[in-house]
């Protein structure tokens, strides 16, 4: 499968089983805009990545932050919100007004100075809130703590000399040590929060029988939405709606401004093949608003799902992303193979197209030299120097070799296949795939430019190994722990990864076309120029 974006996005097809005996594939869609105060929202001209949950302090015990961009669905559409609470003219207040709109929607939150509670005479009373400028609008800052379990991270329930709660519902404010309100807070819920966590569903024996790899009959697709239930849209966004954000900036009190107009269309060609094939449009939903007020920034995710007859990415054709403004007509059938082969020919380096738009310009990896050569700089490599002495450095002494792999506990079995091979070929024959890289991953060696072609280590421990521009083509890593991992700039075309978990793994640059991604956890991941 390739895919050809005409739009400034980034762009993620996600594989997967929804249900038994089916291939479904997601193709996510998403975009970061700049806000601009009494203007149209403008296309950012850094986009953010798409990336897995990412937890604050990178600390999955405490709140989350963004939530993951690979979900397959979500049944309504999500506002989210993270910033903080700024007094107009930064005067010092005890009590401000924070808000925010998006189009109908629109969220109000009473934010309190410092206080605490002070028992007395064994009453325990609420101190007055000190004045402050600015107050992060965090889960941590609402009502919850130890055993609340829609909000453990947040602060009221302990009594005697513990802060209150410093954002609440203005119409449901603490009055006492009895209240127990439901938090309030803009950003998004963590999955493993209770009203998140209730929706997953039962993983007994019948769902292993029945419908395994699928999600389990009882499952709540609204699991996948992460906003405050409040928060949540049905629906979706069209993505020109007004939004409005109160005491939220430090330079004004209120910014109007609206989303920019824009929309992408997905078209798939389901049989293999470049240019050719018949494409057929997946529909898509704006089902994500994601705001940082702080930066003045907000991202946009568009999803679009459809089921495929392969989940094997070299089994499908091409995949086209259009990029339409709401304001015009959708092209037609004709436009759409039109500008196929326009994409195509810029992909191939033939020609640009004649007609100048001001449709933004396509986001399109840089040349294989030019990015492997960005890569190689940014890790360190210089690999002229380094080939130059692999080439000098003459065939290794048999017993130099025996006891290199006994320093680093090779079994004898794997040792003697080693000699065996280097008395058989007369060259420089190293361990196999699966021994070096165990001894990297023992001793905390870094492994680059190595040749790890069809390496098998299913199920196996690896989390922090480093695998930089490797190549890994047909690798069996399925539910390998790869958490932390460095597989940067690697080949890993056709790699089953199924069930892996690459939480916060670098795979910036990595070749993963083809390969099963199937179930695999990737939050917190970063996958800046990776091929899918």
């Amino acid at each position: 499968m390739r895919i050809l974006n005409e739009s400034p996005c980034f762009v993620a097809p996600l594989m997967g089983r929804l249900q038994p005996g089916t291939h479904s594939m997601a193709v996510i869609v998403k975009a970061t805009v700049n806000l601009v105060h009494e203007d149209v929202a403008q296309v950012a001209d850094a986009q953010r990545l798409p990336h897995g949950d990412l937890f604050q302090d990178d600390d999955r015990a405490l709140e989350l932050v963004y939530p993951s961009d690979f979900v397959p669905y979500k049944p309504r559409a999500d506002v989210v919100l993270v910033g903080r609470c700024r007094t107009p003219g930064a005067e010092p207040l005890s009590v401000c007004r924070a808000a925010f709109a998006v189009g109908g929607l629109r969220r109000v939150m009473a934010v309190i100075g410092p206080r605490y509670w002070r028992r007395r005479l064994g009453f325990s009373r609420m101190q007055d809130p000190e004045p402050f400028t600015e107050m992060p609008l965090t889960w941590a800052n609402a009502f919850g703590g130890e055993g609340r379990d829609n909000n453990p991270v947040g602060r009221g329930v302990v009594m005697n000399g513990a802060p209150l709660p410093t954002v609440e519902d203005p119409e449901a404010l603490i009055d006492g040590p009895g209240a127990r309100p439901d938090p309030v807070a803009p950003g998004p819920v963590h999955p493993e929060w209770r009203p998140r966590r209730r929706k997953v569903g039962r993983y007994g024996g019948a769902w292993l029988e029945e419908r395994w790899p699928a999600l389990p009959e009882d499952f709540d697709w609204s699991y996948f939405n992460a906003a405050p239930e409040r928060q949540q849209l049905d629906g979706y966004l069209r993505g020109d709606e007004t939004v409005e954000l109160e005491n939220l900036l430090a330079d004004r009190p209120v910014l109007q401004t609206r989303l920019p107009g824009w929309r992408p269309r997905c078209f798939l060609a389901d049989a293999p093949g470049d240019r050719r094939g018949e494409l057929r449009e997946v529909p898509s939903a704006l089902d994500t608003l994601w705001i940082d007020a702080d930066a003045c920034q907000a991202v946009l995710v568009w999803r679009a799902l459809t089921q495929v007859p392969s989940d094997r990415y070299p089994d499908l054709g091409d995949l086209v992303i259009a990029w339409e403004r709401l304001s015009e007509a959708p092209r037609d059938a004709d436009a759409i193979e039109a500008l196929r082969q326009d994409l195509w020919r810029i992909e191939l380096g033939e020609e640009e197209p004649e007609e100048e738009t001001d449709i933004p310009e396509p986001r399109r990896a840089p040349p294989p030299d030019e990015a492997r050569t960005r890569l190689r700089a940014e890790l360190g490599v210089d690999l002229d120097e380094q080939e130059a002495a692999a080439e000098s450095q003459p065939p290794p002494d048999r017993e130099q070799v025996r006891e290199q792999m006994i320093s680093v506990g090779v079994p004898t079995e794997e040792i003697e296949a080693v000699l065996d091979m280097l008395d058989r070929d007369g060259a420089a024959i190293g361990a196999p795939a699966e021994t070096r890289v165990r001894d990297a991953h023992r001793q905390g060696i870094e492994l680059e430019e190595e040749d790890l072609t069809g390496l098998r280590l299913p199920g196996e421990t690896l989390s922090g190994i480093v695998l930089r521009v490797c190549l890994l083509p047909d690798a069996d890593l399925g539910t390998a722990y790869l958490a932390r991992s460095d597989l940067r700039g690697s080949v890993l075309t056709g790699a089953r990864l199924q069930d892996a978990n690459l939480d916060e793994a670098r795979l910036d640059g990595a070749d993963l076309v083809g390969a099963d991604l199937r179930g695999c956890s990737l939050r917190g991941a970063r996958l800046e120029g990776a091929g899918f």
